[in-house]
């Protein structure tokens, strides 16, 4: 049986068009990749020419999006599309949601955000800057410096009946969608919507950078963000702002109570937990623990432990996998002073408000 190497020759891509335009393909491909590019065994082979279509498709991307760039390193990092991201299929999302719903379907174009809603005018006008805001404090604190040109979907329907028949989720008021890069919600509770679309705006955000994100991260991250609050400092005409990474009230006393009884998930653990387990076994206890350790990393005030989640991310962002980031980060560490530097953090950590 053979066995994958670590790594793969650079592929070298010619697109067929005027000016015959080079890419050079610097990273890590998966083995759909490897079987077109080397065949069906693992063993590297002779550097092979690959038409624009196929480059594209390997990478994820529309030939039309594909652009000259500076480097290898350049290539190597330029994100993922999402499905939503595509023009042509978000003029027609739009035309499809007016045909729907008529003269109760509203649609608002923001800087960052296409709102179609069945609430009307008003409520998208006034959701529509609050997540346009909240993108910035997404751009802001998880380190992006690359601009983002193409807006993101957001759906918030008036009852139950039409968020289930747009395919959402019994149980649930609202979710991310991997598969079309949009948010589905309905106004179920007006006080739990806002937290929700900046719970699931997370995902959103984080699943255009990183396809594969590590369940404790993805979910972990989510939460802090749901808890923001705006600023109260900030005037009537200001544009909206945020107090972020405010701590969880309920989150902090179960964990505090699962401290006392040494029940928390080992960090290690958490780390290579798989959504599979998360999701089904202690879900309570699995999203209070991430969310936790997020608010231990990024608000400690330990510049060493914010380096720590920084450096996780970029590896993500390289296109790691949750045990290769796991690998080159968190076992290169003292998890032993980690854990009890992050029940330390856990004993004192005060909650400032309630939640469900």
């Amino acid at each position: 049986m053979t066995t994958r190497p670590r790594c793969w020759p650079r592929t070298q891509v010619r697109a067929k068009h005027p000016g015959n335009l080079r890419i050079v393909v610097g990273t890590i491909i998966p083995l759909l990749a490897t079987t077109l590019a080397f065949g069906a065994d693992t063993h590297p082979r002779p550097v092979r020419i690959l038409t624009l279509d196929q480059a594209a498709n390997l990478l994820g991307l529309d030939p039309e999006d594909v652009r000259t760039p500076g480097s290898a390193r350049a290539t190597r990092r330029t994100p993922h599309r999402v499905p939503t991201r595509s023009r042509e299929r978000m003029a027609a999302k739009v035309a499809r949601f007016r045909d729907t719903f008529g003269e109760r379907a509203t649609v608002l174009r923001t800087r960052h955000y296409v709102i179609l809603t069945t609430l009307g005018a008003e409520w998208a006008e006034l959701i529509g800057p609050e997540m346009d805001a909240m993108f910035g404090e997404y751009q802001k604190r998880l380190g992006f410096g690359k601009r983002i040109s193409e807006r993101f979907i957001i759906r918030v329907y008036g009852d139950q009946g039409e968020y289930l028949a747009s395919g959402g989720e019994p149980g649930y008021g609202g979710h991310f969608s991997p598969h079309s890069g949009e948010i589905v919600a309905f106004l179920d509770d007006a006080s739990a919507l806002r937290p929700a679309l900046y719970h699931e705006g997370v995902h959103q955000f984080v699943h255009f950078h990183v396809r594969h994100a590590p369940v404790w991260f993805n979910e972990g991250l989510a939460r802090y963000y749901e808890s923001a609050m705006p600023d109260p400092d900030a005037g009537p005409t200001d544009a909206p702002r945020f107090i972020v990474g405010r701590a969880l009230l309920a989150s902090s006393a179960h964990l505090k109570r699962e401290l006392g009884y040494d029940g928390l998930v080992p960090l290690a653990h958490l780390l290579r937990m798989k959504p599979a387990e998360f999701y089904q076994v202690d879900t309570s206890l699995h999203y209070a623990q991430a969310w936790a350790f997020t608010h231990f990393l990024l608000e400690s005030g330990d510049a060493a432990r914010r380096k720590l989640w920084d450096d996780y991310f970029r590896a993500l962002r390289d296109g790691l996998s949750q045990e290769a980031a796991n690998l080159r980060i968190f076992d290169r560490v003292d998890m032993t002073e980690l854990e009890q530097d992050f029940k330390d953090y856990v004993r004192d950590l005060d909650g400032w408000i309630e939640t469900k």
